[in-house]
């Protein structure tokens, strides 16, 4: 690691100090963005990015950020994100690839509401170029989901223990600088859940299994919290230990939403770690093999039992097409 990146926190995330190195690089990354994006404005720019979105010039300068954590690291092969959707080399003998959404959300951020950064850190095998092919539970060795809003807090998976924990970004007592404290150890998803968060809903108009599912929940008092932004909405779940996200498409009418390197696959690594269950409507996401840098995909994650009953309404129309 670069002598000068110094991450204040006591936390030891793995036995490989590769792997922990990788981590620190995101806390690092981490604290900076919140500095960033409490203190300085956010503007459209007139450039977008190669899934179309308008980008925000908060979106290239907390990209660049990451990107030099994680080349500063020294152990990262590769990097791919949202807003660079191909890979950029970083260090030769890295031993990971990691892959992001440097600021998922930022399509609320003038709203003032939470957005985050999700991250997922893979496995490089000798002589492998890219990751085409593989699958989250073949090649993930860790993933991050940090939350911006009134603190900034990182739910991860710690290796050395095999949990998913939670740390906050706390001044020092002595007020002298920030440090990373852990806040929550062994975050569990209950299998039942009352929270729902049901994303581009707009395909109900089309897919009835999706519509029934999104009614079924209003109807039987579960709590909406939909805030339009993945990343916070998915840390929510992970805070109250239950609920379920879901984002579905229709073939033909509307597209999946999600990226799935950079969003999909580490958000459902998390949620599996922590004893929840993920699946695009067939399988886990965690089966899925990535088909490239443009991968797009749908995502329900959460408790168990939700994601189960959400899978049921969707093959109800399937097998009747079928």
């Amino acid at each position: 690691m670069n002598p000068e990146q110094v991450v204040n926190c006591k936390e030891t995330f793995s036995d490989d100090p590769d792997l922990n190195r990788v981590y620190l690089a995101i806390l690092e990354a981490c604290e900076q963005i919140t500095l960033h994006i409490r203190y300085n404005t956010s503007n459209k720019i007139t450039t977008a990015n190669d899934f179309g979105d308008v980008q925000l010039d908060f979106d290239v300068q907390i990209d660049s950020i990451l990107f030099e954590s994680l080349k500063e690291s020294g152990v990262v092969y590769g990097a791919s994100s949202e807003e660079r959707p191909y890979l950029t080399k970083l260090s030769e003998n890295g031993k990971f690839f990691v892959t992001f959404d440097p600021l998922d959300g930022s399509s609320i951020i003038d709203s003032n509401l939470a957005i985050g950064t999700i991250a997922g850190i893979w496995r490089r095998s000798e002589g492998q170029e890219d990751l085409t092919g593989k699958t989250a539970r073949g090649e993930m060795v860790g993933a991050a989901l940090s939350c911006y809003g009134s603190r900034t807090n990182i739910v991860l998976f710690n290796d050395c223990t095999k949990t998913v924990d939670e740390l906050t970004l706390q001044k020092k007592q002595d007020g002298s600088e920030d440090e990373w404290v852990l806040s929550q150890k062994k975050m569990l998803i209950r299998p039942e859940g009352r929270f729902f968060s049901p994303g581009n809903a707009k395909s109900m108009k089309y897919n009835k299994g999706y519509r029934d599912c999104i009614q079924f929940w209003a109807k039987n008092g579960y709590t909406l919290r939909y805030s339009g932004g993945m990343a916070p909405d998915c840390f929510h779940v992970f805070m109250k230990g239950e609920g379920i996200f879901s984002s579905v498409s229709h073939p033909g009418k509307v597209k999946p939403k999600l990226r799935f390197l950079y969003e999909v696959a580490p958000i459902a690594y998390l949620c599996e770690m922590a004893g929840g269950q993920s699946s695009d409507g067939e399988i886990s996401i965690l089966d899925v093999p990535v088909r490239g840098y443009d991968h797009i995909h749908d995502i329900i994650i959460g408790s168990s039992s939700e994601v189960q009953r959400c899978v049921r309404f969707l093959q109800v129309y399937k097998t009747e097409a079928g």
